[in-house]
């Protein structure tokens, strides 16, 4: 019957053009899959997101671990008894506030520049260098 066709006709092609179950596409085949379980399960490996493009890259978690504290260095640093961010943002309040006065910023960027009070942080992605062939 017509429903039967139509339905064998959709399973063919979800499975030609290689969707799961849940309708999205696959892009990794099974052993790949299975690559990537294995990696997420071994305890000495990390996977992690590079800085651009969208790669991965696979990694010891020693070596890891090593390129976050060499990032973490006190000698590129000065460590800090207390949390000055507090104080940081009360006196850029009040700058800002000196600035809408004078009328040189209009209260609306001085919200925008004030919303975001969150501290910078290291972040544990690494660069990735492309190697491009040079002709001699």
């Amino acid at each position: 019957d017509k429903e039967d066709i139509v339905s064998e006709v959709k399973r063919v092609l979800e499975q030609q053009l290689g969707f799961d179950k849940t309708g999205r596409s696959e892009n990794l085949s099974k052993s790949q899959r299975k690559a990537i379980k294995t990696l997420k399960e071994d305890e000495n490996t990390i996977i992690i997101p590079t800085d651009k493009g969208g790669k991965v890259v696979v990694m010891n978690v020693e070596d890891y671990i090593k390129k976050i504290k060499e990032k973490l260095d006190t000698k590129a640093y000065q460590k800090l008894d207390e949390d000055p961010s507090k104080g940081i943002y009360k006196r850029l309040e009040i700058l800002l506030s000196e600035l809408v006065g004078k009328q040189e910023i209009d209260r609306d960027e001085m919200n925008m520049m004030l919303e975001n009070k969150n501290l910078p942080f290291v972040r544990g992605q690494l660069k990735v260098i492309k190697k491009i062939n040079q002709c001699d």
